[in-house]
């Protein structure tokens, strides 16, 4: 009896231990497409939307060639608009009060670098993260103020391409002491399109206006790690039902991105880094 105890004994451990190989050193190193179909009233046309999130690079499950090779895979979906929802920095300074500093953090200017690969005839938008703020929010505003992608600071845009239009409301950091200005993001947007709005959380879906048809966030890298039964044990937003995917709640939508880094410990389990892909379709009637 105490044979097999021991046997059992070894076998879970061994099987842990093959575990945490695998969402150390495979997961994170795979990449996914994940495609949401998502129905919106007013829309003219369909509009293939293409979502990436939380690219925080570390090193070396992330590095620069990587990076490209990723953004050149998302370019190749073809996407309509092209919708960014921050973190291109990665910055914990616990790390590197621990050493682990340059290379181990891909600089930000190789990460937008490759973002700027990728264009659509809608345009691509961005937002800002908590990361690059901590980082450093002025230096990564002006590194992508120096691309074709356009940064959206409580701020709308109207697009419109192939017979389709959008409103495209881009929101402040709600995971940094920033304050968002609804009023002021909202008051271009009128009734000639439906409403797709920017928030690297989705924590800020229940203050959001009702005109405001789809969020789109990222943030919570889906949790992570995804256990059976136990569902995503560490999610860091307030309201889980947001943690990951396409989510319905009080008559709008939102669809929230897995993302591409990691963040904290470097693990990642029955979440893979994902390119997220909305197609986005005219509702019925």
């Amino acid at each position: 009896m105490r044979s097999r105890a021991a046997k059992a004994a070894a076998l879970a451990a061994l099987l842990l231990v093959l575990l945490g190989v695998y969402a150390v050193m495979i997961e994170p190193m795979r990449l996914v497409v994940t495609t949401h179909r998502v129905a919106l009233p007013g829309l003219a046309a369909p509009v293939r939307a293409l979502l990436i999130g939380d690219p925080q690079p570390m090193w070396p499950w992330w590095d620069k060639a990587r990076l490209e090779r990723t953004m050149a895979e998302a370019a190749a979906l073809r996407p309509d608009v092209v919708f960014f929802v921050g973190d291109y920095a990665y910055e914990n300074k616990n790390l590197k009060r621990l050493g682990w500093g340059a290379p181990f953090f891909v600089q930000p200017a190789d990460t937008v670098a490759a973002m700027a690969q990728i264009s659509a005839p809608m345009g691509a938008y961005a937002v800002m993260g908590n990361h690059d703020w901590w980082w450093d929010g002025p230096e990564v505003l002006r590194l992508l103020g120096q691309t074709h992608i356009r940064v959206l600071m409580d701020e709308a845009v109207r697009v419109e391409a192939g017979g389709a239009a959008l409103w495209v409301v881009g929101l402040e950091d709600m995971a940094t002491p920033r304050r968002v200005d609804l009023q002021r993001a909202f008051a271009p947007v009128d009734g000639s399109a439906p409403v797709v709005v920017l928030s690297h959380t989705p924590d800020i879906f229940r203050s959001l206006p009702e005109n405001a048809a789809l969020l789109v966030a990222g943030h919570t890298h889906g949790g992570q790690v995804w256990l059976p039964l136990l569902g995503r044990p560490v999610v860091p937003i307030t309201d889980t039902r947001f943690a990951y995917g396409h989510v319905q709640a009080d008559g709008r939508q939102a669809v929230v991105t897995g993302g591409l880094g990691m963040s904290i410990l470097p693990v990642r389990f029955m979440t893979p880094p994902e390119l997220t892909l909305i197609e986005l379709v005219p509702a019925a009637g």
